[in-house]
């Protein structure tokens, strides 16, 4: 009868059903009914074919939860998560955890399947072309330094583990590659070397002439800055002039400038640091021509017993972030 209702006379019937065969095993068959007819086309009886199909049911619901765990673990995990494909280029980013978006900034709508080097820097990049990405498809990838590119252009240093990814028939379509953040370690190290080169100098140098370019070259190495100026201030007149200047802000050194002109003399007046990530927009800058081309630039006192001395700047192309520019602060 349950056939005659969901049939007509040119249907082949298919469900699937579940039942108890006994107290505690559930079974689930197939049923596929084709229609018999008669001479006037009318359905007088079915060929009905029943199959067990309880064991492919349960691998299916086994690897939904197994998806389900994966994919848990997967968003979940406090690493940064990228599944590849294999591109014509080079690495496509198939699928990514919200860790890696979230840190570098973007949608992750806007990050799949984009080439992967888009999120590298040109050094990374290079190490990628140069035989990474291969070796990882090899599964003979050792654990490397890669540098990442966040939307607003400051550089994330990861630690890379990278394996192969296999479609569903065995065959190598990519890598999974995991990147572990170590862009605060680094910082440390770096401050701990800047510490100790300064220490040393201090301890060996006569003048201050000799201070002078160590502190200032261990105060760019630290924050990778592109440019590092001190910036002192005349006892008599009162006037800020530029001790030395490095990088980018070389042409600063001797420049004089008259009490509470620009950022300089806001700076030393308040005793508040200066921070800028579009300092070009700022109309206190009263010599835009010796930063030109930088994007970023901070400036904090210099101060020794309550006393103002002066203030140190920097300038770079990515913005400074809270850390760094506490950073130049306590330094200061």
């Amino acid at each position: 009868i349950f056939f005659f209702k969901q049939t007509t006379a040119y249907e082949v019937y298919q469900c699937d059903w579940s039942s108890d065969v006994c107290s505690s095993d559930l079974v689930t068959m197939s049923i596929s009914a084709n229609p018999i007819l008669d001479d006037e086309g009318e359905i007088i009886g079915f060929l009905a074919i029943q199959t067990d199909i309880t064991a492919r049911i349960e691998t299916e619901q086994a690897l939904r939860q197994a998806e389900m765990r994966y994919r848990m673990l997967f968003e979940k995990a406090p690493v940064m998560y990228v599944i590849t494909r294999s591109g014509s280029a080079g690495p496509v980013i198939a699928d990514c955890n919200n860790v890696f978006s979230e840190t570098l900034g973007f949608d992750r709508a806007q990050i799949l399947q984009r080439p992967l080097v888009d999120f590298y820097t040109p050094e990374s990049k290079k190490d990628l072309l140069a035989g990474g990405y291969k070796r990882a498809l090899l599964d003979i990838f050792s654990a490397e330094e890669r540098e990442l590119v966040t939307r607003d252009g400051r550089i994330i240093k990861s630690v890379l583990h990278a394996s192969p990814e296999f479609d569903i028939n065995g065959q190598v379509s990519g890598t999974r590659a995991m990147f572990v953040d170590i862009t605060d370690r680094k910082r440390q190290e770096r401050e701990l070397e800047t510490v100790i080169k300064v220490a040393e100098t201090v301890r060996t140098a006569h003048t201050r002439a000799e201070l002078a370019p160590v502190i200032l070259e261990q105060l760019g190495n630290l924050l990778e800055a592109s440019g590092v100026a001190l910036i002192l201030i005349d006892s008599e007149t009162g006037e800020a002039y530029a001790e030395m200047g490095l990088g980018v802000c070389a042409d600063w050194t001797g420049v004089w400038l008259p009490p509470g002109a620009g950022v300089t003399g806001m700076v030393i007046e308040t005793g508040q640091p200066y921070q800028h990530g579009d300092v070009h927009s700022d109309p206190r800058i009263i010599h835009p021509d010796l930063i030109e081309g930088m994007q970023a630039a901070a400036c904090v006192p210099l101060t020794a017993q309550e006393e103002r001395l002066g203030v140190l700047w920097m300038c770079r192309n990515t913005d400074v972030s809270k850390d760094e520019f506490r950073l130049i602060d306590r330094k200061s």
